[in-house]
């Protein structure tokens, strides 16, 4: 712990010092993207809308589509998400959003983009509050059809504090050191076109509606996991090159999914006939 250096910085003579302090919180990442990675992106956009491999199924957003990408040579993730994973250490101390109660190992224990979309949201489409899985979540946005300002001016807004128009905005919501909820949007134009935001992935957000055009919204969506299974362990953290077959490694993690049964068992989901049978409730009382 380091000493504390007391020095007067006020006149009062009741006091040496006065120092506002700030608790310590975990914050996010923002980053505009350069023209290589975005050609790179729209690349992967363009295919996704002919494979259509759907999505949404797997989400939280009332939106009109999502469809899962394909990472070219994990080129997004070793020239994007590893450097911004670096920035969001260097900006905590060193650690990972769940470091602090997940017990791993950088040698052995690779961080994996096992989860990338793009979604396609037209006006009154939305995204309530919600949180991802894994450890670092990211949006962006890449084709942004409005301009906060004029969302503002539509005419059922004009009764409304102009802080408190939301339209078309993207918003983080967090609890601050006095349990109180707080949030923090991003009033979205097309100066935002090509930004990422970089996040814990527990951290909760949504994705206000926008009006007024048939235009879509396209945005970048997804999730990076540790590996903690043990069984894809041939790479490093900050070394994807020696990840091995991401698709065979992805098969063998399914394969290998544990699920809580509740009970205090844990059950392979993908092998029902291994699942324990419900426990009978004691006489007098109910299951919770």
């Amino acid at each position: 712990m380091a000493k504390l250096n007391i020095k007067s910085n006020t006149t009062n003579p009741y006091f040496k010092e006065i120092r506002n302090m700030t608790p310590p919180t975990q914050g996010f990442v923002f980053a505009r993207l350069g023209d290589d990675m975005v050609d790179h992106l729209w690349k992967m956009i363009r295919r996704a809308e002919n494979t259509k491999e759907e999505y949404k199924h797997r989400l939280a957003g009332n939106l009109t589509a999502s469809f899962a990408l394909d990472d070219d040579n994990d080129l997004f993730y070793r020239e994007c998400c590893l450097p911004l994973v670096n920035s969001f250490r260097n900006g905590n101390g060193g650690a990972d959003p769940v470091r602090s109660f997940v017990q791993t190992n950088p040698a052995t224990t690779p961080l994996l983009l096992t989860e990338f979309w793009v979604n396609y949201q037209y006006q009154t489409d939305f995204n309530p509050f919600h949180f991802h899985g894994g450890v670092y979540s990211f949006a962006i946005w890449m084709n942004i059809p409005t301009e906060w300002e004029d969302q503002c001016k539509l005419p059922q807004f004009q009764d409304i504090k102009k802080e408190n128009r939301k339209a078309g905005s993207f918003e983080f919501q967090y609890i601050d050191a006095l349990g109180g909820i707080r949030s923090m949007s991003y009033q979205l134009g097309r100066e935002f076109e090509n930004c990422i935001v970089f996040f814990p992935a527990q951290l909760m957000h949504s994705v206000h509606p926008f009006y007024g055009t048939d235009e879509a919204r396209v945005s970048i969506a997804g999730n990076l996991w540790y590996d903690t299974t043990g069984l894809g362990t041939k790479g490093n953290a900050l070394d994807p090159s020696l990840l091995g077959d991401k698709d065979e490694y992805l098969k063998t993690m399914e394969e290998n999914r544990t699920e809580y049964d509740g009970q205090g068992s844990y059950y392979k989901p993908n092998q029902p006939q291994n699942k324990p049978k419900p426990k009978k409730s004691k006489k007098g009382f109910g299951t919770l």
